[in-house]
């Protein structure tokens, strides 16, 4: 054999060897021989896959590999030899350039996997969220929840840190604002610092859920109250309904004053010739007269009032109608966005069935050559 090795030409030394291809992972072998992968264990880990690109965040991946991969438990094979077998699928473009250029079979465990995955993505960004979590701020209007939330992805970006749990809690009590620090120590029954770190990081959590579900329920419609028509409406809906019912009632108003003006019209005709053969007709004209003469300063009141309340009644007809073209307008909007979304969703339907289709000819394909 060695023989065979010194007896080759120049060109042989320039063509590639399976020795080149080999994998840089070397899994524990399977002695089991019902051991199977199904193609769609594969397909959905791939779909998340980790490219190494600076905003990715390499142990949120390995946390939801591992969430899959705890699924899978086969009689008589180890979680490294399942793990090492499909952590190759989990990963592409750069990562994956990265994961062949490794000597071939100088994986064997999944920690040591882990710890040389973490090492190549995650030192640039360490000592920037160690800075990040030890100078925590708490942002100016910003809830004590959406704080903790923000100060735990921080956390969760780098577990390898290994921060202990006073640190925690004293870095992320000394960002907050003063209101914030009142609250909690209220909480506390006198002063957070003085509870044990457990105790300290409990309390911290059970506010921050606590405040979170008040919000929600705030920002939740009421509910098990009788529904009327006004409570049903809008904001919008709301403007709308209020403009119709001044509308309305100025429109009766202006009826009644116009039925007045008819019958003192009237009365004051019948005055007028209700005395033509009696002794005192010019009289009689004569307080006709200055009885019109003292009414008309009210008719010309009431047309002035009139004329105003058409004017007002012309403004909220034509903010009225500005008002509806606003909903009638937002209202296309709306059409228009659910009927993209509908597409949206159909076109996912139609990505699905090609991917099951897939998955059916994989496995009948596979099927077929066992």
């Amino acid at each position: 054999m060695a023989n065979q090795r010194d007896r080759r030409s120049l060109a042989d030394y320039n063509m590639p060897t399976m020795d080149a291809l080999q994998s840089s992972i070397r899994p524990p072998p399977i002695t089991a021989s019902s051991f199977r992968i199904k193609p769609f264990i594969i397909s959905t880990i791939q779909q998340s896959a980790f490219c190494g690109l600076p905003h990715e965040e390499p142990t949120t991946h390995i946390a939801a590999f591992l969430e899959i991969c705890d699924l899978l438990k086969y009689d008589g094979v180890s979680e490294d030899a399942v793990r090492l077998r499909l952590f190759p699928f989990s990963v592409r473009d750069k990562a994956k350039s990265w994961l062949r250029s490794l000597p071939p079979n100088s994986i064997t465990t999944w920690d040591d996997l882990v710890k040389k995955f973490l090492s190549r993505f995650c030192p640039p960004a360490t000592a920037h969220i160690r800075n990040e979590i030890t100078s925590f701020a708490q942002y100016d209007a910003e809830p004590f929840y959406k704080a903790w939330e923000r100060y735990k992805d921080l956390l969760m970006k780098c577990p390898h840190l290994a921060l202990p749990t006073w640190l925690q809690v004293q870095s992320f009590y000394n960002g907050l604002k003063s209101a914030s620090k009142t609250m909690i120590d209220a909480a506390a029954g006198g002063a957070l610092m003085g509870k044990i770190e457990t105790e300290a990081y409990k309390l911290l959590d059970e506010m921050a859920q606590m405040e979170a579900y008040e919000l929600l329920n705030e920002m939740a419609p009421k509910r098990y109250q009788w529904p009327n028509e006004r409570s049903n409406l809008k904001k919008g809906d709301m403007l709308e309904f209020d403009a119709v019912s001044a509308l309305s009632a100025q429109i009766a108003t202006l009826a009644k004053k116009l039925d007045t003006m008819s019958m003192n019209a009237v009365q004051s005709t019948s005055a007028s010739v209700s005395c033509d053969y009696c002794a005192g007709r010019v009289n009689t004209l004569s307080v006709n007269t200055y009885q019109s003469q003292e009414k008309k300063p009210d008719l010309e009141e009431l047309i002035a009032e009139l004329t105003g309340s058409v004017n007002t009644l012309s403004v909220n007809t034509y903010q009225f109608m500005n008002k509806t073209d606003q909903f009638m307008n937002k209202t296309e909007t709306a059409l228009q966005n659910q009927a993209a979304s509908i597409r949206n969703l159909e076109l996912q339907v139609g990505q699905l069935a090609n991917t099951l289709i897939g998955r059916e000819r994989e496995e009948h394909f596979l099927a077929n050559l066992k």
